[in-house]
């Protein structure tokens, strides 16, 4: 489990730190900090996790993974406060998340993150694995479809397509 944990770790540090370079657009390096406080929980619950994994003869992988979300809670622990003085000061319960996106980039300038290692090294995608497993389904998902349809041919709905053509 910590591997898959690890690697979408990996994918969003990679976005974090690099993805300025490839996003089309700094709205969108907008909107995946507004998706990653907006879901920090989830994130939260993963440290939590990985500080339960020395108990469980990971303490390698607990280290790694801890050492991946640091990024990712610094966002988190950062603009957590932000957001809500934001809020006490408007007198706003929730913000919307325009006004979010707003107090992000207002405050970029003070977020201090960390180089992360490895980002720049990845294994190389193959599909060999999946291929078959989606070559079974579209074949299955075709048998029945085909014979699902009723294949016959009504002669005067044929004839009045002839007519108009």
């Amino acid at each position: 489990m910590a591997g898959c944990q690890l690697k979408v770790c990996r994918i969003f540090n990679m976005f974090v730190m690099y993805g300025d370079t490839f996003l089309p657009n700094h709205g969108s390096y907008d909107e995946l900090y507004y998706e990653i406080l907006r879901q920090y929980s989830v994130f939260d619950n993963l440290n939590e996790a990985a500080l339960q994994f020395p108990h469980q003869d990971n303490s390698s992988k607990s280290k790694v993974l801890l050492g991946c979300l640091h990024n990712i809670r610094t966002i988190g622990n950062h603009f957590t406060p932000k957001i809500e003085a934001w809020s006490v000061t408007t007198k706003t319960s929730t913000p919307t998340p325009e006004q979010v996106m707003d107090i992000v980039r207002c405050n970029y300038d003070s977020l201090t993150l960390k180089l992360q290692d490895g980002l720049a090294h990845y294994d190389k995608y193959s599909e060999v694995k999946e291929q078959q497993f989606y070559t079974n389904l579209v074949r299955r998902i075709c048998s029945e479809k085909r014979t699902a349809i009723d294949l016959s041919v009504d002669s005067s709905a044929y004839k009045n397509c002839a007519s108009i053509a």
